[in-house]
């Protein structure tokens, strides 16, 4: 089972609203909420090579890139918060469709109004500054998605090697500083595709730093590299927003 091209797509989905503690609407890794479909790149003719502290990138396959990442340093991941059998089917399915496409503001406020139990508590978002993160993380009021990368140490069984635990580094760990590289390099691409294109230059240049470990067939993540991997993994990849629901079901659902 092979997880590369999978694993090209970072964190896009965002949540449309959840307000349950403040977090606003969220300015998402930039589908707006839509599916992302797994798309390859082929660069344009508007290449340039920049200096990005000191190494070379190609850069100005679209204009929102940022290029230069020497500003970012990766933010310890939190260990994963799982509640099995916090939420049913039915809940994860109505959560979905009210604060994802094409759930709004106001859809995804009534969900959390209406269904004020432990499905609620397991979905409320946590902030990434925490030791702890939930199903879904918050980097502040208007940024906020599934966590992906607590995703994969729960399917992996590898919590206990996260940074947070003095251990060596998951999996999670290095799927957490690349996308947070991603967001970094490319959050001012508000449009899909110019997001798309963005984060697949990135990958293989101002962002390779975090893309290579992860990619790697011997690191953290050589499991996901191979046929060896669960089927689950998927789960924490989710490509359509039909998809999004396998992700809550890890953390708040069966597990699996």
């Amino acid at each position: 089972m092979q997880f590369k091209g999978v694993m090209l797509v970072s964190a896009v989905f965002g949540v449309a609203a959840l307000t349950a503690n403040g977090c606003g609407p969220s300015k998402n890794n930039g589908d707006g909420g839509s599916d992302a479909p797994n798309d390859q790149v082929i660069m344009g003719k508007d290449v340039k090579t920049v200096d990005t502290g000191g190494m070379d990138a190609m850069c100005g396959v679209v204009a929102c890139e940022l290029c230069d990442v020497s500003g970012y340093s990766p933010p310890t991941m939190g260990s994963p918060i799982q509640n099995i059998g916090a939420c049913t089917a039915s809940e994860i399915s109505a959560y979905v469709a009210a604060c994802f496409a094409p759930g709004t503001s106001a859809t995804c406020q009534a969900w959390y109004a209406a269904d004020a139990g432990a499905c609620t508590t397991c979905l409320t978002q946590t902030v990434d500054s925490a030791t702890s993160w939930g199903a879904v993380t918050c980097s502040d009021s208007t940024h906020c998605g599934l966590n992906q990368a607590g995703c994969v140490d729960l399917i992996l069984g590898t919590v206990s090697a996260e940074k947070v635990h003095n251990g060596a580094g998951s999996c999670g760990d290095l799927v957490n500083a690349l996308f947070g590289c991603q967001s970094y390099d490319c959050d001012s691409c508000t449009a899909t595709t110019d997001f798309q294109n963005c984060e697949t230059n990135a990958n293989t240049n101002e962002c390779s730093t975090y893309f290579n470990p992860e990619q790697s067939t011997t690191g953290a993540c050589a499991l996901l590299q191979g046929d060896a991997a669960p089927a689950t993994i998927s789960d924490c990849f989710p490509q359509t927003t039909a998809d999004l629901g396998n992700t809550v079901n890890v953390f708040c659902g069966t597990g699996q």
